[in-house]
């Protein structure tokens, strides 16, 4: 256990000293083969077995349709679509409009980090001319753009479901309940806080559509809102698997950016090309470290040691639940979900099988936690990125942001844990699970 203990310090220095990734799981790995004393013949090509799965191509189809989506202006469509569902007599409306735009551009994308580098540059400016402060503003967005994790298709959980050797169709709608339920609660805060910081309302009424009005609706809109429909209805009528559905929404994408809404054109497809496929190797490097890593754990029995350490403190389910949700938004707190949901899903697996405590269940409690890690302080990457691209400091979002975690993220995720029904009563209802 030494070794463990180790490396998992040289983690968490590497992590705070801000090296990339993929580096500090390399780092840590070779440690841990170098200690341990494993082959390195034998976890090289495992780690590659696993990485040379159709499953994990979903990965970077999804960032080729998310990096299509951010230039061809299906974004900007989403939320002028989400700004007529909420109308305009609302105050605070706009907020709530983005809260429902970041679920539905994140749920196609399969990224939060799509969803909030897309749509800040569109929402920012609305949110500022109603009379929002970038504090509250940015810690929308912020949490807003988890809920594209969350909501399905969700490449967190494709992730988890190749990890753990679950139904990928059931850790998709796992997440359902406590991401729909989210962007309500979102939406309410957000109204809560508009009302106090004196928000203004959308002004011209824009209604949803009426037929004595067909003029003037934007009929494009129709390509945006129909994008997600496409891509669940495929996966959910059994026509395409979530890989070849990925790639569908890529080409879905493409030809509504190129031809429809003609943002797209030769020269920025190819660069947005690029830029994809450096972020794909990133990642794909990082799901290799990581495999590794998490191999090697529970070849030392970490996992045993850990429900061990936890039994040493308590026979309480409930308690013990607890604790694994502490680690979870540790986890969250310092990792990206690819990284977090890679290394801690097996790790846990064994543990939660011990507690009985269903995995698809287990699927909606880690997409939870590792959602609430992303925009807790001190690291909270999330935060961060949303107050970079909005403008708004650390200490303005400071107290917005535990208002969302408070009232939002703690509630949901305490719900989830302890309430398996609803956390399994889509994958029941629909898959009859």
């Amino acid at each position: 256990m030494t070794n463990i203990i180790i490396s998992i310090i040289i983690l968490l220095i590497l992590l705070l000293l801000g090296l990339a990734l993929p580096l500090v799981f390399f780092a840590a790995t070779i440690f841990m083969i170098l200690s341990s004393g494993s082959d390195p013949s034998f976890v090289i090509p495992y780690g590659y077995g696993k990485i040379n799965s159709l499953t994990i191509l979903v990965v970077p189809l999804f960032m080729i349709a998310g990096a299509f989506m951010e230039q061809s202006g299906i974004g900007d469509k989403l939320l002028t679509a989400s700004e007529r569902l909420v109308g305009s007599k609302v105050k605070g409306g706009i907020g709530v409009a983005c809260c429902i735009a970041c679920a539905i551009f994140g749920a196609i994308s399969g990224s939060a980090n799509a969803a909030l580098t897309t749509l800040s540059p569109i929402c920012y400016p609305k949110l500022y001319a109603r009379g929002y402060h970038k504090g509250e503003a940015c810690s929308l967005l912020a949490s807003a753009s988890i809920l594209g994790c969350l909501i399905p298709p969700s490449g967190m959980m494709i992730l988890y479901a190749w990890v753990t050797n679950t139904s990928v169709l059931a850790c998709f709608l796992s997440t359902l309940a406590p991401g729909l339920l989210l962007t309500a609660i979102f939406s309410i805060i957000n109204l809560f806080m508009a009302r106090k910081m004196g928000v203004t309302s959308l002004g011209e009424d824009i209604q949803v559509f009426y037929p004595e009005k067909k003029d003037k609706m934007d009929l494009s809109i129709f390509w945006a809102l129909f994008m997600p429909v496409f891509v669940l209805g495929t996966i959910y009528g059994g026509i395409m698997t979530p890989t070849e559905a990925a790639a569908a929404s890529a080409f879905y994408a493409f030809v509504v950016g190129f031809f429809i809404y003609k943002k797209l054109d030769r020269q920025n497809i190819v660069g947005l090309l690029a830029k994809s496929g450096k972020q794909a190797g990133v990642v794909m490097l990082l799901i290799f470290s990581v495999t590794i890593l998490s191999r090697l754990y529970i070849d030392a029995g970490m996992p045993k040691a850990v429900f061990q350490l936890l039994s040493s403190i308590t026979n309480n389910k409930v308690v013990m639940l607890l604790f694994i949700n502490l680690f979870l938004v540790f986890i969250g707190m310092l990792m990206d979900d690819a990284s977090g949901i890679v290394l801690a899903a097996p790790l846990l697996a064994p543990v939660i099988q011990e507690l009985g405590v269903d995995m698809v269940h287990f699927a909606a409690i880690v997409g939870v936690n590792l959602g609430m890690g992303a925009i807790t302080p001190p690291t909270a990457p999330m935060t961060y990125l949303a107050g970079k691209l909005g403008g708004g400091t650390f200490a303005e979002m400071l107290v917005p942001t535990l208002k969302f975690i408070l009232f939002g993220w703690l509630p949901v995720l305490l719900f989830t844990t302890y309430c398996e029904d609803f956390a399994l009563f889509f994958p029941r209802l629909i898959l009859g699970y």
